[in-house]
């Protein structure tokens, strides 16, 4: 079957491994396709067609879910893009040059460091292979232990090994025993998991929680809308504005006191659902204060305080416990690049009640692992998670926060205006779930019983210790394929001796005219081996034969220039310890030199002979 039809597989798996579409075995599939593509194509064509294929499904899976538009939308999914087709470039250029199960390794290894370099990068942990998984628990369990790595790398090796199977065939006895071994580290992870779900469910006393949505897009537009336009808020707009964030900000307080009544012991407001002015902010805490006493209930106020003339919000949530007393003011860690709003100091706070350890964090902050994880190290047992989102990212932004509750062992309330609201239990099976689209009402509320006890996962505990480990195990794979190259470079100076004769004997021919016997052995540098003169033609099958009956004189010197160049860069690269990467580059160059000076080649261009290094001559076949 045409290798391009693995390239058409590959595109249509890849528009449904990221966004709102995800389908869990095509995150599986889009790989193997993809390195099946590239790995039976010759590096330069096949690489760079298998980039354009891979951002081209990515174009389509992101559509709608990110906020940029036209062109600039185009040119992000290709700069991400790029970035995750590097696991893609490194199994092409390094699996080749190791040995046995190593190569298997080179891609999985490269997908984890290349994630782990994205999700540190400040933007967050979109895209990742593990949100893919939504709703495969089993697999997902595997989270408590290695975080979103462990899926990745499963990803990864999976498809690296299936190529491996797929390339030299179950009999092969070592790829069939590469592909037993990960099929039986996969199976063994589903069973881990599937035990967890089973025999190790969240367990003891319940607390109902409860979560409010005011529709305030309007409130917004006349309130905070003109400092993410980059303009201030003049006094003379605020008190325009002020009898509708009054009014918004009754709504809230009355809906949360009918959920109290109605047996919520906590209560969580959306991301900034109530917009204040800061003069307005002291009586309007002050009314939540005297709510929460009244009630005895845990109230957590998501309000987003606006100061006229100031070019920054704050988007924060005040936490008051049933005395009445303010425990924190927590602002937002992360705003999202288009937010207006000043950042927080990073630090997640928990508090101890009767009803476990809570700790909150505010949407975006949910997209970075390691911030989610303080409140794992801490010991909680309840995420609240209040949320603003917008249709291009419903259900997808949840189904990430999600996964928060697997890595820290702890339940999570996400509460989201304008997207999807859920509550899962620690191994995020769904509790409760409120589409906001879905009701027309002004005030609504999500209500679910959440257990009140968690646990310290080997995640919360360790943290990215498998993302280090494929790091450093990327370097070290990456090395070893410089000094296999390094190999190849030297093998191929050393080579070029016979193609110095070849040119010798050219430069004989010319003196002694075209019709002496040297003339044509220059002319034919087979024909010596053919009468069993025993050359490097004749020592390497195909080394002499039809390429070099089809080569001509200015081919074999310019095969001869690219060989000594060659031999030079071994060289350099020996005393000076350069990167194989510039070498190969070289190699690449040197090796479209040699093909565009064949006489009609007689094979294609990617199927030239694997052996250059030992026999040069045997590339002008190709």
């Amino acid at each position: 079957m045409s290798r391009f039809v693995w390239l058409a597989l590959a595109f249509a798996c890849a528009a449904f491994t990221v966004g709102n579409t995800t389908v869990p075995i095509a995150a599986w599939l889009a790989p193997v396709f993809m390195l099946r593509f590239t790995r039976s194509s010759a590096p330069l064509p096949g690489l760079a067609l298998g980039a354009v294929t891979f951002i081209a499904g990515q174009d389509v899976a992101w559509r709608g879910a990110l906020v940029f538009q036209g062109l600039i939308y185009h040119a992000v999914v290709a700069a991400i893009g790029l970035l995750f087709f590097l696991p893609v470039v490194a199994d092409r250029l390094i699996a080749p040059r190791l040995k046995g199960f190593a190569s298997t390794l080179v891609f999985p290894l490269a997908l984890v460091a290349v994630e782990f370099a994205w999700s540190s990068a400040g933007l967050g942990t979109w895209g990742l292979a593990a949100y893919s998984q939504w709703g495969a628990l089993p697999l997902l369990q595997v989270l408590s232990v290695t975080g979103l790595w462990g899926v990745s790398f499963l990803v990864g090796w999976a498809a690296s090994t299936a190529n491996v199977v797929w390339a030299r065939g179950w009999a092969d006895p070592a790829a069939r025993r590469a592909g037993l071994v990960v099929a039986g580290v996969v199976a063994a992870v589903l069973a881990a998991g599937g035990l967890r779900l089973a025999l190790d469910p969240p367990k003891g006393p319940t607390v109902r929680v409860a979560g409010v949505v005011a529709e305030n897009l309007d409130v917004f537009m006349g309130a905070w809308a003109p400092l993410a336009q980059g303009r201030k808020l003049t006094p003379e707009m605020a008190d325009k504005a002020r009898p509708a964030t009054q009014e918004l900000q009754q709504r809230l307080l009355e809906r949360s006191r009918e959920e109290a009544r109605a047996g919520a012991r906590i209560v969580v407001w959306s991301e900034a659902n109530a917009l204040v002015f800061k003069d307005d902010e002291s009586a309007f805490v002050a009314q939540g204060r005297r709510l929460a006493r009244e009630e005895g209930v845990y109230l957590f106020m998501a309000m987003a305080t606006i100061t006229p003339g100031e070019r920054l919000a704050r988007n924060k949530v005040v936490a008051i416990d049933p005395t009445g007393e303010v425990r924190s003011s927590y602002l937002k860690s992360h705003p999202t690049p288009a937010e207006a709003s000043v950042p927080g100091d990073g630090v997640v706070e928990v508090m101890d009640t009767p009803y476990g350890r809570l700790a909150w964090a505010i949407c975006y902050d949910f997209d970075y692992q390691a911030l989610i994880r303080q409140a794992g190290r801490a010991g909680a047992d309840i995420l609240l998670n209040p949320s603003w989102d917008s249709r291009g990212m419903d259900p997808m932004h949840t189904h990430m926060a999600g996964l928060r509750a697997i890595e820290n062992g702890a339940s999570m309330f996400r509460v989201t205006n304008d997207g999807l609201s859920q509550a899962v239990d620690a191994q995020a099976r769904v509790l409760a779930a409120m589409d906001d689209y879905a009701s027309k009402d002004g005030v609504k509320a999500m209500v679910a019983d959440l257990p009140v006890r968690g646990a310290v996962t080997p995640y919360a505990r360790f943290g990215d210790w498998l993302a280090w480990a494929c790091v450093a195990g990327a370097g070290q794979g990456t090395l070893a394929g410089s000094r296999g190259r390094g190999r190849r470079l030297r093998r191929l100076g050393r080579r070029s001796a016979s193609v110095d004769d070849v040119d010798h004997r050219a430069d004989r021919a010319a003196d002694q005219g075209p019709g002496s016997g040297v003339a044509r052995q220059a002319a034919d540098p087979g024909a010596h081996d053919r009468a069993g003169g025993g050359g490097a033609a004749g020592q390497d099958e195909g080394c002499g034969g039809e390429g070099g009956r089809e080569s001509s004189h200015r081919g074999l010197l310019r095969l001869h220039s690219a060989s000594r160049g060659l031999a030079i860069w071994a060289q350099i690269t020996d005393s000076t310890g350069l990167s194989s990467w510039s070498g190969w580059a070289l190699y690449q160059a040197s090796t479209v030199w040699m093909a565009a000076s064949t006489v009609k080649p007689s094979r294609p261009f990617w199927a030239r002979c694997e052996k250059v290094s030992v026999c040069p001559g045997s590339c002008l076949a190709s």
